[in-house]
């Protein structure tokens, strides 16, 4: 039998316009028509919202070059901002304070998210993480590392939330609880 219609629904990052435009363009050769664009911050944000029972409800997607702020009242988006700042910056940051390789800086800064469970002073061959002993024998100070990290990560808060602020007066920010999500 021969088909004459398929519709097929997946989900694309966002990307600038032009990228956009480009995909659509790319699937239009082959007689597909692209209808709807989703931000991935967005569906994920609905996934979790739909698990909380919250009325305030704010996540922030973290990823590695964009940050993403999505605000919910109600179960209604009300908000939805874009920053060009991610979690490479803060390995570049902990390259450049700790003068360490970027491979090496997105090493310690995935090893800082472990719990303190995790740590572990024996490197296994099978992970890709730096250890404890190997940011000790780097003369890594673990109070500046974690000073590096936090200060950046509140300042992508701070950023998105400003704007969320410019946007809309009548939101109040610390009525809202505030979920990370994203593997930045």
């Amino acid at each position: 039998k021969e088909i004459t219609n398929l519709k097929v629904d997946f989900k694309i990052l966002c990307f600038p316009k032009t990228t956009i435009s480009s995909i659509k363009e790319g699937f239009l050769k082959n007689n597909l028509n692209v209808t709807n664009i989703f931000c991935t911050s967005y569906v994920k944000s609905l996934s979790y919202l739909s698990k909380l029972n919250l009325d305030n409800v704010a996540f922030l997607d973290i990823g590695r070059s964009r940050t993403s702020l999505m605000a919910y009242v109600k179960n209604k988006l009300k908000f939805i901002y874009s920053i060009p700042i991610g979690s490479f910056n803060i390995t570049k940051d902990i390259s450049k304070i700790f003068n360490i390789s970027i491979e090496d800086a997105e090493k310690i800064k995935k090893s800082f998210n472990k719990s303190d469970t995790e740590f572990s002073y024996e490197k296994n061959e099978n992970e890709k993480n730096i250890s404890v002993r190997d940011i000790i024998n780097k003369k890594i100070s673990v109070d500046l590392l974690k000073k590096v990290i936090l200060y950046r990560v509140q300042e992508i808060i701070d950023l998105n939330f400003k704007q969320l602020k410019n946007y809309n007066h009548n939101l109040n920010l610390e009525d809202f609880e505030l979920f990370l999500i994203g593997e930045g």
